[in-house]
């Protein structure tokens, strides 16, 4: 099995300059790190997980915080599209991801709970209801999290521009030489239903 020791000799940088570029620390150059990092994958280098995580102090794992009220699932064709694109690029840094839920083994917990028992390093949220009391609990704790199509004062957000959407989509219909146009901005409940009423 090929060790960081064995890619250090094949390269000629030292060991911790070889743990370092696999586990991308910013203080090692693009450069070097694509030299290790092609030398690591011809020689079928597997990283041990254990000692990377005491050696990083980083689980290598984001949560993936999924709740929607139309108990359409992972099928829902706009959300399955953003974890797909999300997991590709989370898994070329080198992460794994782990589907949170209020269950783990029959016993019932809360979302931050199943997050500190995993130990995630972070955690993306996709939800119609942001206000619900316990992922409230999980954007008010020390875990980084994202949200999806929402908005929090403690937490990051990626979410359309609803208000440039329903202009293109007025822009191109109108173009086409309709006149009445009706508008379907889903439930006011939801942070993009809501905007789509108000700039429409």
């Amino acid at each position: 099995m090929t060790t960081i020791y064995d890619i250090s000799k094949a390269t000629g940088f030292s060991p911790t300059t070889v743990s370092k570029a696999l586990n991308n620390y910013p203080d090692v150059s693009e450069k070097t790190k694509q030299i290790i990092l092609k030398k690591a994958n011809e020689m079928g280098y597997i990283p041990n997980s254990h000692a990377r995580i005491l050696t990083t102090k980083k689980s290598w794992i984001i949560g993936v915080l999924f709740d929607e009220k139309l108990n359409v699932g992972i099928k829902h064709p706009f959300f399955s599209a953003i974890l797909e694109s999300f997991k590709k690029n989370v898994e070329m840094k080198g992460y794994d991801l782990l589907f949170i839920s209020k269950d783990i083994g029959g016993d019932k917990i809360t979302y931050l709970d199943h997050c500190k028992i995993r130990g995630v390093d972070g955690v993306l949220i996709i939800t119609s209801d942001p206000n619900n009391e316990q992922i409230q609990e999980l954007i008010n704790s020390d875990f980084p999290c994202v949200l999806v199509d929402n908005e929090s004062r403690k937490a990051s957000s990626v979410h359309s521009d609803d208000t440039m959407g329903c202009y293109l989509a007025v822009k191109h219909l109108y173009s086409l030489g309709h006149r009445k146009i009706a508008h379907i901005y889903g439930s006011r409940d939801t942070f993009a239903g809501d905007l789509r009423y108000i700039h429409f």
